[in-house]
């Protein structure tokens, strides 16, 4: 990240000018600096207590001891050039050795600090190192607040002896946990509760991280397979208070000459992410960003991709090489290879990496760089491109060159620090800038690129006033600048809207500048605002007098602030399940919320209405092209509804309550976080909404309850078996006459007020009752006293109600008072005796009309025809020329007696209702009837009669409508007669209707005379508990309708 400043920093190893140790006048070690344990590779229990000598070269031991002996020059400051021996060779250090004499101890105590090399150098080598040193010493510091105000956690393990790469996996593994701390930030020694970072230094890795730990175990595994580099592994630490936490963890290796000799690891804590994660599964993506030159071509080695750093290196532009082989273009020299050899390694071993020159089209300039080279085959084996990682070597191959060795030293150490800086950047998962005390920025990374879309070329180099010119005027920005200028750190929470992003921002002040950090945490805050509108949602639906409106507007519209581009509407489906009407839509147009209600649903009804029909969410990205909207477009176009998201509220019996829909002003396609959120939205409305039904289900219900237990005149009770106590509803009061506050709760009142002959019998079965617990209903009748001492007669029934163990709890049931009901059941049954015997005084009456006529019929009609036949015999005996027409009479006279004979069996017992059925007997009487013609019958029915009605009814029907075609033939003089017999549909009823257009009666006038004629028929449907309507009047005709149960229940 460091190659984005202004002035590109030069490559160093170590800073030299910080290596210091003190020491006793015999040259034992008593403190050595950090810088020094890591030069030489050693752990503080390796230096502290052995003497100095150990890490000198054995030219230069002699000269040390020397000056330890005779101790001359050191009181003042003596300057001194040592050859210390480090992990990768020995290096000449120049010392100033100044002692320090203590007035109260025999120990004198050698401090010995490294200095600028005091040795005479060219003019020009001076200056470029003194301008080396500088910048140096201003990118450490830089450095060092770096790491010591970073958020993440950042340490560098030293290794005690570099590891071999091409050991054993477990040998490397061994070797990593054996290494010793050389460097880390104040975070860490905090986690592992140490006081600062310094007592940490020098301990080994094994001693916070435990190699029999799978993960960790793991995670070295991982680093060594992938070269040395692991990016945002997942970690759990046990910190020093017990407590579990989380981060990702970044580990570079720096290899040389196949030996592993350190390792960078910085650890981002995401313990709150990972909680928010499980609650709201917010996951946060950080891109990486890579500075080398990376190119890739196909097999004929055409020219497929090629990145930015690669135009610099190679100096062509990607328009002019794409497609075309670089070989064509440039020609290559390969350092100890050729490229038939690189080929031939590449293809067999399908990897190459190695040292690369040549003269630079552009400039002319010769360029060093060291090359990566990578196969990628697909599926079948074939090999479909060849990736080369191409770093430049150039600039470091000039400063070796060109520069002393205490220069090289220098460029080394800054490249080290430049790139410790770089891949500490590059793995922090934060948006981080650096801004100088102009507020100038001059580092720029990429989640700060994810978070504004601004690029770092773009950017370094401005004023933080030209890139955020909103923000100037904030109190957020005030906050920056009085932390920049007291030097104290700062940390809070923003929003910006031009990025529409909440930020938890921190401050850290350094002597150049400052470091900033930025962490998104507007998924954070949306979870947060969405937790808060739901309890206040559930606090306002917890609220009697709030209705369901009042709390789903609430609701609506706190979702629409907190999502702005969206505009909500809940419907519901009406009690008849295929209409539907708008509940609630804070921020939708009026009109077309009016619109909605009374759309009936269906499969192709937009999108609500195919929602709840489907039972399914719907989800219409365009409304202008999705044939759901076919019907319905326009009207939504004319608010400017392009998309709509329907999503059902579906109960637990896959009822639709209603549905959500979410509209937007564009075209829009639900993401994978959105569709979760609104499962988390309907999951609450529906809650609400059944809520809500059944607040309204227990009021209503409680409503009839208090209405029933003041309308009925039964008393109420509920009795909890438990407590043994009784609850009166409130007619004990208006049925018995007993007042208020004289009602005792306890069920010994009720014992007391039954009469003492019914009170054990009515005690004893209800213990039965209740013990049996078989039966579902107690019923009982006794009397019981009232406040006047009279005794009421009462019909009392309960049922019992069980606990959720199976226990009987309560007992619940009604008193009524049946003393009247008693009195009118007698008056009741008085009546029916005195009908039944008018109706039979009725039948017997129509029996005796019956026989008379019979009589009639016999003496005045067959009687005349067969003495008539008589005499024509006796006639015959005595005249012979005449016998045989005598005879022929007498004959015909005996046929007509016969006929005569069999009509009055007929109208007595007619043999078709048995044979033929009731519609074919009554078919025979018409056909009868009209051969007389003197009346015109038409006879109509529906139905299966026949199926349905017993024997009895059709012989009561057939018999009045025999008894009123005869009244019609005596009385009417009518014309016209017709018959329907109708059964309904259900098969409960028969409708008889008799009508003739003669000259009709006074009903009244009839009744009062009491004829045997309409009191027989009104006498045969009362035995069947039918009923007959008769329509008549003067010159009207009459209309006879019977109407008989098939059923007596």
């Amino acid at each position: 990240m460091l190659k984005q400043s202004k002035k590109s920093i030069p490559e160093v190893t170590y800073d030299f000018t910080a290596l210091s140790l003190q020491t006793d006048m015999a040259g034992i070690i008593l403190w050595a600096s950090v810088d020094l344990l890591s030069f030489t590779g050693k752990h503080q229990s390796a230096l502290i207590g052995n003497s100095f000598k150990k890490i000198i070269d054995a030219a230069d031991k002699p000269k040390l001891q020397a000056i330890l002996h005779t101790g001359t020059g050191i009181d003042t400051g003596l300057n001194i050039q040592l050859a210390i021996k480090g992990k990768s060779g020995v290096r000449h250090v120049g010392f100033r050795a100044t002692c320090q004499r203590s007035n109260h101890t025999a120990n004198n105590v050698i401090t010995w600090n490294a200095v600028p090399e005091f040795n005479e150098q060219p003019e020009d080598t001076a200056a470029l190192l003194e301008a080396t040193r500088q910048e140096l010493r201003e990118v450490t510091e830089r450095y060092k607040a770096f790491v010591q105000q970073s958020s993440e956690i950042i340490w560098r393990c030293e290794l005690q002896t570099p590891v071999n790469i091409n050991d054993s996996e477990e040998k490397q593994i061994q070797q990593l946990f054996e290494g010793c701390l050389a460097e880390c930030n104040d975070q860490m020694a905090h986690f592992y509760g140490y006081e600062n970072a310094g007592d940490m230094i020098g301990k080994k890795v094994s001693v916070f991280f435990d190699p029999n730990e799978p993960v960790t175990y793991q995670v070295a595994k991982e680093f060594i397979q992938q070269g040395y580099k692991v990016y945002r592994r997942l970690s759990m630490h046990i910190d020093h208070q017990g407590n579990k936490r989380y981060f990702l963890n970044n580990l570079v290796g720096v290899v040389e000459n196949d030996r592993l000799l350190r390792v960078w690891t910085t650890q981002n804590e995401i313990t709150q992410l990972r909680m928010a994660e499980k609650a709201n599964r917010y996951q946060a993506t950080v891109l990486d960003n890579v500075f080398d030159a990376v190119m890739s071509s196909d097999e004929n080695y055409h020219t497929k991709s090629y990145n930015q750093a690669a135009e610099k290196l190679f100096g062509i532009k990607t328009a002019d090489i794409m497609g075309r082989a670089i070989h064509e273009l440039i020609n290559f020299d390969f350092h100890d290879s050729t490229r038939e050899k690189l080929l031939e390694e590449l293809f067999t071993t399908g990897a190459w990496n190695g040292e690369i020159s040549f003269i630079r089209p552009s400039d002319g300039k010769r360029i060093v760089f060291w090359s990566t080279l990578s196969l990628v085959r697909n599926k079948k084996g074939e090999v479909t491109d060849i990736v080369s990682i191409n770093k430049d070597l150039t600039e470091r191959k000039l400063a070796e060159q060109a520069a002393s060795l205490e220069l090289k030293r220098s460029q080394q150490q800054l490249t080290e620090y430049s790139e410790r800086i770089t891949n500490i950047l590059a793995s922090i998962t934060d948006g981080f800038i650096a801004v100088d005390k102009k507020l100038t920025i001059f580092l720029w990374n990429h989640a700060v690129e994810h978070l504004t879309g601004l690029e770092s070329k773009h950017v370094i180099g401005s004023g933080v006033e030209k890139i955020f010119p909103n923000f100037i005027e904030t109190a957020e920005y005030r906050q920056y600048i009085e932390a920049i200028n007291k030097d104290t750190s700062s940390s809070f929470e923003h929003f910006l809207p031009t990025f529409n992003r909440w930020l938890e921002t921190s401050v850290y002040p350094f002597s150049q500048g400052a470091f900033i950090y930025f962490r998104d945490i507007t998924d954070r805050k949306t979870q947060e605002r969405l937790l808060e509108l739901e309890r206040q949602v559930l606090e306002i639906n917890a609220q009697p007098a709030a209705s369901l409106k009042t709390t789903v507007d609430y609701y609506l519209s706190g979702l629409e602030k907190t999502f702005t581009d969206i505009i909500l509407s809940v419907i519901m489906l009406t009690e008849d399940k295929q209409t539907i009407m708008h509940l609630s839509g804070p921020s939708l147009p009026e009109e077309f919320a009016r619109g909605i209600n009374g759309v009936k649903i269906g499969p192709y009804v937009a999108s609500c209405g195919t929602a709840i029909y489907r039972k399914e969410r719907v989800i219409t990205v365009d409304v202008e092209t999705d044939p759901l909207w076919e019907n319905y477009k326009q009207y939504a176009l004319k608010f400017g509804l392009r998309s709509c998201w329907s999503f059902p509220i579906i109960n637990s019996a896959n009822d639709v309550l209603a549905t959500i829909a979410v509209y937007h002003k564009y075209p829009a396609s639900p993401t994978e976080s959105e569709l979760k959120l609104f499962e988390r939205v309907i999951s609450l409305l529906r809650i609400i909404i059944e809520n809500k039904s059944a607040e309204l289900k227990i009021r209503l219900s409680n409503e009839r309850y208090l209405l029933v237990t003041k309308a009925t005149n039964d008393a109420i009770w509920d009795w909890d078996v438990n407590t043994n106590s009784l609850y009166w509803g409130e007619g004990i009061y208006t049925l018995f006459g007993l007042k208020p506050g004289y009602v005792d709760n306890a069920s010994n009142f009720w014992e007391s007020c039954i009469h003492p002959e019914d009170r054990d019998r009515v005690v004893n079965g209800l213990n039965k009752f209740i013990a049996d617990s078989t039966s579902k209903i107690w019923e009982d009748e006794y009397r019981f006293i009232k406040p006047d001492g009279e005794y009421a007669l009462v019909f009392d029934r309960g049922f019992l109600i069980y606990d959720h163990s199976g226990k009987i709890a309560r007992m619940v049931g009604s008193m009524q008072d049946v003393t009247d009901k008693k009195e009118l059941e007698k008056k009741l049954l008085k009546q029916q005796v005195d009908k039944q015997k008018l109706i039979a005084q009725a039948v017997v009456n129509a029996q005796e009309k019956e026989r008379a006529e019979i009589g009639k019929e016999l003496h005045d009609n067959v009687n005349q025809i067969l003495s008539t036949a008589k005499l024509y015999l006796e006639l015959a005996e005595t005249d012979d020329a005449s016998r045989l027409e005598l005879i022929k009479r007498s004959t015909n006279n005996i046929s007509d007696a016969i006929n005569e004979i069999r009509t009055i069996s007929r109208s007595l017992v007619p043999p078709s209702i048995g044979d033929l059925g009731l519609i074919d007997s009554v078919q025979d009487l018409v056909e009868n009837i009209k051969a007389t013609r003197r009346l015109h019958v038409e006879f109509y029915y529906s139905g299966t009669i026949d199926n349905i009605l017993d024997e009895k009814r059709k012989l009561m029907l057939f018999r009045i409508i025999q008894e009123q075609v005869n009244n019609v033939l005596k009385h009417a003089a009518a014309k016209n007669l017709v018959i329907e017999l109708i059964a309904d549909s259900e098969g409960h009823e028969v409708d008889l209707t008799i009508s003739d257009d003669g000259k009709g009666f006074e009903l009244d006038k009839v009744r009062s005379k009491k004829g045997v004629g309409l009191s027989n028929i009104a006498s045969r449907a009362q035995l069947f508990n039918g009923s007959v309507n008769i329509v008549t009047a003067l010159g009207e005709g009459c209309k006879m309708k019977i109407n008989v149960p098939i059923s007596n229940i």
